[in-house]
């Protein structure tokens, strides 16, 4: 890692390997399909079944492949208990080594935020190193109850731990170009002072030995402009996210590693939990407007991708460190949540197949650009060759073959399709998509992890029914993202909100608004297609089933007491679960007591607090300033002027969200309005204190 020539002649060695592996089966496979064709892939038709079958085949075959050699990287460091990537020789940090911990939130819940930060910031007082660090939350909520939320939780958070002056809350008077847009506004006022930057999500988590273990890496070789982390899942609890965690721990550090070994220091960026120099990542990522309009163009969505391309670009190597615990993240925790989430990824992916020829970059960034870009375009890809394969099927009932395609002859040419040779290929194409699954089994077995699972009986029964629901929800998200992906196409915009990250259910009547569409496409597939074409419903079944059963699928998945249930029965447990690491204890602690974050003078919650609370009041003036940035119009005054009056004689709820930050954002008109409250006649002060306990 130390030397950049020689680990790029590895990898270069190691992605010819890859193309070797996929190219080859991927032709057999694409021939075959041919073959089993009635025309043998000689019309139009049919030719384009054929190639969009070898491409997706490609596509498949490069997740088997990763897998396949993540675990035999890991076994073999497990064998030779070996850590391979993070040697140890050269350590330490140098006693000026000054890092920020960053937090960027958007309208998240306080207790999560100040409960992680709390976790963070214990684990690593526990190991004497706390003088290196600094911790900011950095708030982008344009909400006014969730701005006054944050400062209050910060405030009690310092307090509880003794964190003034460590830790740091900020707010962004104008939200610009979002999550990147905020980290960049840091960057511009404070990361100077700083050699590294610690990126966190509002639900992330990591422990102090992975962290002072990125900073060392970082502190060992001066090449390295940013090491990524493998955040597993956590705190999951409806059904659905305690699935989806399942599966990221159990095939998580497989596919980690196995990327890892295909990519070295041309990594990628996940955008949190990671590790960034600071220098060179304000010298040479910021991110431009792109010309032109959405899906293309406009402000860069997905800039983590973005921003670990330029770092290569500009001679830093970044590094995914596979072999890192104690790095957490948590789940959307419906399909829905899901699916939203997917919506704004894949619009933000979908402007890399732009970046893809851009100036400079290496070949490798540009295949991880049109990797993301995959990720999402696959729908559209197994859509169309599903429809291609249905309308090829129905022309074979629907339409006498030409037996003399060339004129008269002796010989007909009769269209076969061969059902036994596409059969053989279906179960090849399913072991290609499941063996990572087995191998995931494995590797638990081989670490003598088995316990930390349920043991062997529960694991491979959670497998099996991972296997199942996953089966059932991939043409879903199919469908939906091939939808993300026309919507995208046609210029139409998405908003990035506020993001749901548990306890959250959706009831029966939201499952029907969300999901009857593709209840009716279930419908319409499944008798079409019977009616047509026998043959093809018995092939379409299990797209038509989960068509048919997405509704309850989605509810049902969406309930946390079935996701208690299968906690109670052994069923999807993962180690963060059975064996918590002493961080994940203490953010469990934390929570536990996560009313103390939001402890008040008075019973009062957001913007009711910060006008009426002397203490929130006085916070909130220390936290913007008193003085105001510029001199304001007579219109501007007089506006204000008719709030303050408004407000006093209809109370809060009189006021709209604009409204209430312009006050908020002027300490002048704020302080006027508090001392008028509290001068007040009762009915006034009951206006304002209505929801007092």
């Amino acid at each position: 890692m130390s030397n950049q020539s020689s680990w790029q002649q590895v990898a270069l060695k190691r992605r010819l390997l890859l193309l070797i592996l996929v190219i080859f089966p991927t032709l057999i496979a694409t021939e075959f399909m041919a073959n089993i064709l009635p025309n043998k892939g000689f019309n139009p038709l049919e030719l384009i079944i054929v190639l969009l079958f070898g491409i997706l085949f490609g596509w498949i075959s490069v997740g088997l492949w990763t897998a396949v050699v993540g675990f035999f990287l890991l076994v073999k460091n497990k064998k030779k208990d070996k850590d391979s990537f993070l040697k140890r020789e050269k350590w330490g940090i140098q006693a000026d080594t000054r890092v920020a911990v960053v937090m960027p939130v958007y309208c998240e819940k306080v207790e999560r935020v100040c409960a992680g930060i709390e976790a963070i910031y214990k684990s690593i007082d526990e190991k004497g190193k706390l003088s290196i660090f600094d911790f900011f939350i950095l708030s982008d909520s344009d909400n006014p109850d969730s701005q006054v939320d944050e400062e209050i939780g910060w405030a009690n958070l310092c307090k509880k731990i003794n964190g003034l002056g460590k830790i740091f809350y900020r707010i962004r008077k104008v939200r610009l170009k979002k999550k990147s847009g905020n980290i960049a506004e840091f960057c511009r006022r404070w990361a100077a002072y700083y050699k590294y930057l610690i990126v966190l999500d509002a639900d992330s988590l990591m422990g102090a030995q992975t962290i002072l273990r990125l900073v060392e890496i970082m502190e060992s070789n001066p090449t390295i402009g940013l090491v990524q982390t493998v955040p597993k899942a956590m705190r999951a609890s409806s059904l659905f996210s305690r699935i989806e965690q399942f599966s990221s721990h159990l095939l998580g550090s497989l596919f980690a590693a196995g990327i890892h070994y295909w990519q070295l220091g041309d990594g990628q960026y996940w955008g949190h939990n990671a590790i960034i120099r600071t220098e060179p990542f304000m010298k040479y990522c910021g991110l431009p407007k792109l010309s032109d309009s959405l899906p293309f163009g406009g402000e860069i969505l997905s800039h983590d991708f973005v921003e670990s391309a330029l770092l290569r670009k500009s001679g830093y190597s970044v590094w995914l460190a596979y072999e890192l615990e104690d790095s957490y993240e948590e789940l959307p925790p419906t399909l829905l949540d899901e699916l939203k989430r997917d919506r704004r990824w894949c619009q933000g992916n979908l402007q890399h197949l732009r970046l893809i020829f851009s100036k400079g970059l290496f070949i490798f960034n540009r295949f991880l650009f049109l990797n993301g870009v995959m990720a999402y375009g696959s729908a559209i890809l197994w859509g169309g060759f599903l429809l291609l394969s249905t309308i090829e099927s129905l022309i074979q009932v629907l339409i006498v073959p030409n037996y003399f395609p060339q004129g008269m002859s002796l010989f007909p040419s009769w269209p076969v399709f061969h059902a036994d040779w596409a059969a053989l290929l279906f179960m090849f194409t399913l072991l290609v998509l499941f063996l990572p699954k087995l191998l995931g089994v494995l590797l638990v077995v081989w670490a003598n992890e088995l316990e930390k699972y349920g043991g062997m009986k529960n694991l491979l029964k959670s497998v099996l029914l991972e296997i199942l629901f996953s089966t059932m929800m991939a043409p879903l998200k199919a469908l939906f993202h091939g939808t993300f992906i026309l919507s995208a196409l046609l210029g139409k915009k998405i908003s990035w909100g506020k993001q749901i990250r548990e306890g959250t259910e959706f009831s029966w009547k939201e499952g029907l608004y969300h999901f009857y569409p593709l209840t009716v496409t279930g419908m319409t597939l499944g008798i079409g297609t019977y009616l047509l074409n026998p043959p093809s419903f018995w092939w379409l079944l299990p797209i038509i089933f989960s068509f048919l059963l997405s509704i309850p699928l989605a509810v049902l998945s969406s309930r946390i007491s079935l996701g208690s249930i299968a906690k109670e029965k052994g069923l999807f447990r993962v180690p963060v679960e059975s064996a918590p690491s002493p961080v994940v204890e203490t953010l469990e602690k934390a929570l536990d007591q996560k009313a103390i974050y939001l402890e008040r003078r008075l019973s009062l919650s957001g913007f009711r607090s910060a006008v009426v609370d002397p203490l929130v009041h006085a916070l909130h003036l220390a936290s913007i300033g008193l003085s105001k940035c510029k001199k304001e119009s007579m219109e501007i005054t007089s506006w204000k002027k008719q709030l303050i009056e408004r407000s006093l004689h209809h109370g809060p709820d009189s006021l709209s969200t604009f409204e209430k930050k312009a006050l908020l954002r002027d300490p002048s008109s704020l302080s006027l309005l508090h001392k008028k409250i509290w001068t007040a006649d009762p009915p006034v002060w009951a206006l304002w204190t209505k929801n007092i306990e």
